[in-house]
């Protein structure tokens, strides 16, 4: 009945600090590196070679809703069922293993280096209208070996609906742009036809040997102002040019003098009419003929006087013409208006 007694008992200690402090820091960056996944913006996942989900963020859950503990470790290609109701393979499977015919299903799919980017729609996800972008990429260890693929996905529905709105307005906006260069036509058509008539009165009344000179002087202003307007009606037509992009300057010969005459005697009504003054001065340097597209040149100094007078009720209205020469020593014409109003 003598108990056995061991003569000596052995211990080994090992000191396991090193390892708990290591396993400890571990530990920590792995949640610190989750905290970071689950910051991003963007919905995000990230599977393994195998096609296994190893991370799925806050965002991904909160467009999915499908949370983490449900999703991560499973494969079979699961990851696609919140996203398009069936198992397929997504971008984040094309990054190392294209599939063919799957291209066509993401707009504008385009390759950048090793990673994918691509739109599509995803009919599982809110009301079935969620328009998304996405972009996915591998994932290497330290030693370069492929262990999987990450995806970042966002939510562009808003972005791509601005996008479509944007077109339809333009197109909107083309349509009735040449709606109105038909309208414009069809007028100046109209229009044209009447002023011929007033124009063709009027010379006809300028043959009466039996004018005054008042009359006559009254009826030439009738003429010029028609021909004027005849020709604005003709500019009519090259609006729809400059809408279109194809508007052109046509440069002739042209009696530069007569013009500014024209456009002064056109104007002295008005300015008669408003009791202001008009004095028109033109420099010594001003050639009688020049080249030019008359009929813009014409239109410019209208828009000049016609300001000028317009806001003009006190004073008068100065018009200046001159030249001056250009950088290359080659002259330019120079009009300048000058007026009291305010």
């Amino acid at each position: 009945d003598e108990l056995w007694r061991p003569a000596y008992l052995e211990c080994i200690a090992e000191d396991i600090s090193e390892q708990r402090r290591l396993e400890a820091e571990r530990r920590a960056s792995e949640r610190l590196l989750q905290d970071v996944f689950d910051f991003l913006p963007d919905a995000t996942l990230v599977i393994d070679q195998h096609g296994r989900v190893q991370a799925w963020n806050h965002a991904i859950e909160t467009m999915t809703g499908v949370p983490a503990a449900e999703i991560i470790g499973k494969g079979d290609y699961e990851y696609a069922l919140p996203f398009y109701g069936v198992r397929r393979p997504m971008l984040v499977d094309l990054v190392t293993d294209p599939v063919d015919g799957l291209g066509d299903t993401y707009a504008g799919l385009q390759r950048v280096g090793d990673r994918l980017r691509g739109e599509a729609f995803t009919p599982a996800v809110g009301e079935g209208d969620v328009f998304v972008a996405a972009t996915a990429g591998p994932l290497y260890d330290s030693d370069g070996n492929l262990v999987g693929a990450i995806e970042c996905i966002r939510d562009v529905t808003d972005r791509r609906r601005a996008v479509e709105e944007t077109r339809a307005a333009k197109e909107a906006a083309d349509a009735a742009n040449r709606a109105k260069g038909t309208f414009l036509a069809n007028m100046s058509h109209e229009i044209r036809t009447p002023m011929n008539a007033i124009l063709g009165f009027a010379q006809l009344m300028l043959r009466d040997r039996l004018l005054t000179n008042e009359q006559r002087q009254r009826l030439e202003t009738i003429n010029r102002s028609g021909e004027h307007l005849l020709a604005l009606i003709n500019e009519v037509l090259e609006m729809s040019k400059i809408d279109a992009g194809r508007a052109t300057v046509n440069p002739a010969p042209m009696d530069l003098r007569g013009l500014i005459d024209d456009l002064e005697m056109m104007f002295r009504v008005r300015t008669d009419a408003k009791r202001i003054g008009l004095c028109v001065e033109v420099a010594a340097g001003v050639p009688r003929y020049a080249v030019a597209d008359e009929g813009k040149l014409r239109q410019m100094l209208i828009n000049l006087l016609g300001n000028a007078v317009k806001f003009t009720d006190v004073g008068a209205v100065t018009p200046r013409v001159g030249t001056q020469a250009d950088a290359e020593g080659q002259p330019r014409l120079t009009a300048r208006v000058e007026d009291t109003g305010p």
